[in-house]
């Protein structure tokens, strides 16, 4: 899967079967990511270590 431009604010994960390498490889060039939601993303079991922190204003995982 290719990164997400550099310049992405707001990401919305919506019942993909995305995993933890996978998220991690995407948003890691997204240095102005501010909001990231995920929901229904079963194999998903954590965070990469930066956006478990303040560097994202707002993360939801319902």
């Amino acid at each position: 899967m290719d990164p997400l431009p550099c310049g992405l604010r707001k990401l919305e994960i919506h019942g993909t079967r995305i995993n933890d390498s996978i998220l991690e490889q995407m948003i890691q060039p997204c240095t102005s990511l501010e909001q990231l939601e995920i929901r229904n993303c079963d194999e998903l079991r954590s965070l990469p270590e930066g956006y478990r922190r303040e560097e994202v204003s707002s993360t939801s995982i319902p």
